[in-house]
């Protein structure tokens, strides 16, 4: 099964809709249209959406509008939609130092309880207690690729809101089936987002300003493309106009991801 087509999003805030990031190397917006058309009964056709959320400092400007038009649009899904949560993960308290992104909400279809679930989640994000480390994309985009393929979690582990099974007293989704991980173990492997091989497959990611990763982060994510992709290095970055984050792996993994065999033992088309 490949990851037949990731849309990356890139928007300051959803109340002007999610604006197309323009990269050349992704599908245009308009194409994937067909989105909408899943038939609720059958898991093939629902497909699934991770919205990876910026929470870092700069959601200080856009917070609020960014939550009230966030939860406006999970209101408004039907069950035709598979949709997860993932965040840029917090430090201290609990949480250990691994930055990259964790899933907060795992990727379920919307129906009644889960949606409502999803709403809560991010209408009570608090603008300091929810607050990330590190806008780093990157390795946001590797722990995705880990969870939609089924492997063992980087970054979503050892983090206190991670929705993993048992850990309902930090985090309401965990107390539904469907949870991201199965436990909250540097061994846990996820629950592969991905059941069925020819469902489609959606990334969303909502920033609220340019993708100012760190030199650190963004030499470990190119190592762990290179891995993934069983290569020395990884290719050369993708252009992009305007300039400036070129230096940033995030698109190039969307585009590995795009035309990777994530999860080869799902059946199906």
């Amino acid at each position: 099964m490949k990851f037949r087509k990731i849309l990356i999003a890139f928007a300051a805030a959803l109340l002007g809709g999610l604006a197309p990031s323009g990269h050349s190397a992704f599908d245009p917006v308009n194409d994937d249209t067909d989105i909408f058309l899943a038939n609720p009964t059958i898991a093939a056709e629902r497909p699934n959406v991770l919205i990876i959320l910026d929470n870092t400092a700069n959601w200080n400007l856009a917070f609020t509008n960014e939550k009230s038009a966030l939860v406006q649009v999970v209101n408004g899904l039907s069950d035709q939609f598979n949709v997860g949560l993932m965040l840029f993960p917090e430090t201290g308290n609990g949480n250990d130092n691994i930055d990259g992104g964790y899933v907060r909400f795992g990727i379920r279809q919307m129906t009644g309880t889960n949606k409502t679930t999803l709403a809560s989640i991010v209408g009570n994000l608090s603008k300091l207690g929810d607050v990330g480390n590190n806008s780093t994309v990157g390795l946001a985009m590797h722990e995705a690729y880990l969870y939609f393929s089924g492997q063992a979690s980087r970054a979503s582990y050892g983090k206190v809101k991670t929705d993993y099974a048992g850990n309902d007293a930090n985090n309401p989704a965990s107390a539904l089936p469907g949870q991201a991980l199965p436990s909250n173990s540097s061994t846990a492997v996820y629950n592969p987002a991905i059941s069925n091989g020819c469902q489609k497959n959606f990334i969303i990611y909502i920033s609220n300003g340019p993708a100012n990763e760190n030199a650190n982060a963004r030499s470990i994510a190119e190592g762990l493309l290179a891995t993934a992709m069983g290569v020395a290095a990884p290719p050369p970055v993708i252009a992009i106009s305007p300039s400036g984050q070129q230096v940033n792996w995030a698109d190039e993994y969307a585009k590995f991801m795009a035309n990777a065999d994530v999860n080869s033992g799902i059946t199906g088309s």
